[in-house]
């Protein structure tokens, strides 16, 4: 049995967070560690990739969060509402939180194992 909807509570804008905030975590990781293997190579090491991995890690989580608010406050999985905002939006920006979470995960793992002039 399905409940009624809440209303909405949540600012728009945490429906998205997961999406963007996800992929800026990505692009800050991905540049700065590109930045620093390619263009430095002799002097890069694993643990600045280390730092701005964490650092996107917890812009990822956090945003990704952000998203998991949103879709609580908009009925969450028991919920009749199929409005985008209320439950469609917060789920795809969750799962593609979780999708860059995982992109920055490996690429921070291949920045610790493989030397920096091979990458």
């Amino acid at each position: 049995m399905t409940r009624p909807s809440p209303p909405i509570t949540s600012p728009r804008w945490r429906a998205w967070a997961g999406l963007f905030g996800g992929a800026a975590g990505w692009a800050l990781h991905h540049q700065i560690g590109s930045t620093s293997n390619f263009a430095r190579c002799p002097t890069a090491n694993g643990w600045l990739d280390l730092g701005v991995g964490l650092l996107a890690c917890a812009i990822v989580v956090a945003s990704g969060w952000l998203s998991w608010t949103a879709w609580r406050r908009g009925g969450g999985a028991g919920a009749a509402s199929h409005e985008p905002d209320g439950r469609f939006l917060p789920a795809v920006s969750m799962m593609a939180a979780a999708l860059f979470l995982l992109a920055v995960l490996t690429q921070m793992a291949a920045g610790l194992i493989v030397p920096a002039c091979w990458r």
